[in-house]
C-alpha cells in the first residue's frame, strides 16, 4: 500500500511537470508514464533525474540537439533506465531521421587501434548538423586489451548558469571493415562508428556515424588533434590542407573550427 502511494505521488509529480510542456510533448509524457512509470519512481527523489526531466520537457519539438544536450548534461543510472525504456517503447522521436544513412567509403585509412592511444581534442567538423559542437571536447584513449581501448570523453557544459565538466566512459573497438565502434556506459541505445580517412602526425580526420533504429546515420567528419590549432606550424597546416583536398576533396573554408585556447589539459 505504501509503495502504491509512492507510485501515485510519482505519477502526479511527473504529470505536473508534463503540464508545463508544450502540446507536442504531452503525448510523449503520457507514453513514458504509461510504459516506464515504475522507473520514474526513484527518479522523482533525485535532483539530477528531476533536472533531466525538466530539461527534456523544455525542449519542445527540438527532438535531437536539445534532448541530446540534456542527456549529456544530466547523467545517472535512473536517467539511463528511463531513456532506454522510452526509446524501446517508441515514446520519443529521436530526430535521427534528419540525418542520411551513412555509406562507408571504400578507402578509409589503415590506422591501428593503438594509434589512438593518448589524449585527443575535438578541433573541428565538416558537414552534418553536429549535436555536440562545444569547444574543449576531449577524448582520452588508454590500453584495454587486444580488442579494445578504454575511452574517457569529457566536455565542460553550462546550463541555467551552472557549469560542470561532463565525463563519459566506454570502450573503443576495432571492427575492421566495419570501422571502429565507440560504446559509452551511460548513453542508452546509442553508439558511434568511426571511419578514419586520413592521418598526419598528431592529427586524425574521421568520418562518423551514430547508430539508432537499426541504421547508422551520417554525422559528417571530425578533426581530432593532440595540440591546439594555434600551436601548429605553418607547414603542418599546409600539409593538412593539402591532404584534405587530395584525399577527401575538402576545402579549408568548409571546416568549422570549434576548439579554443582556454581548455584545461
Amino acid at each position: 500500500m505504501k509503495f502504491g502511494r509512492y507510485l501515485v505521488l510519482a505519477s502526479i509529480t511527473f504529470l505536473l511537470i508534463a503540464a508545463k510542456a508544450k502540446e507536442e510533448t504531452k503525448s510523449e509524457s503520457n507514453c513514458i508514464l504509461g510504459n516506464c512509470g515504475m522507473k520514474l519512481l526513484p527518479c522523482m527523489g533525485r535532483r539530477e533525474c528531476r533536472g533531466w526531466l525538466s530539461c527534456i520537457l523544455d525542449c519542445g519539438n527540438d527532438n535531437l540537439k536539445c534532448r541530446s544536450f540534456c542527456g549529456l548534461y544530466y547523467q545517472s543510472e535512473q536517467i539511463n533506465k528511463i531513456s532506454k525504456c522510452a526509446i524501446e517503447n517508441e515514446c520519443i522521436e529521436t530526430g535521427f531521421s534528419k540525418f542520411p544513412e551513412y555509406i562507408p567509403s571504400k578507402d578509409y585509412g589503415s590506422m591501428l587501434l593503438d594509434d589512438f592511444i593518448g589524449t585527443w581534442w575535438f578541433q573541428a567538423y565538416v558537414g552534418g548538423e553536429h549535436v555536440f559542437d562545444s569547444s574543449c571536447q576531449k577524448f582520452e584513449f588508454s590500453k584495454g586489451s587486444n580488442d579494445f581501448l578504454n575511452v574517457k570523453y569529457s566536455v565542460p557544459l553550462s546550463y541555467k548558469d551552472l557549469s560542470r565538466t561532463i565525463q563519459s566512459r566506454g570502450r573503443f573497438y576495432n571492427n575492421y571493415l566495419e570501422g571502429y565502434e565507440v560504446k559509452y556506459e551511460n548513453f542508452a541505445s546509442y553508439h558511434e562508428k568511426w571511419f578514419p580517412r586520413m592521418m598526419i602526425p598528431g592529427v586524425v580526420v574521421s568520418e562518423i556515424c551514430f547508430s539508432g533504429a537499426g541504421k547508422c546515420y551520417d554525422y559528417g567528419k571530425i578533426i581530432l588533434s593532440k595540440t591546439p590549432l594555434q600551436e601548429w606550424s605553418l607547414d603542418k597546416k599546409k600539409l593538412l590542407e593539402r591532404k584534405l583536398k587530395e584525399q577527401m576533396n575538402i576545402d579549408w573554408h568548409e571546416i568549422n573550427w570549434v576548439f579554443n585556447n582556454n581548455c584545461q589539459s
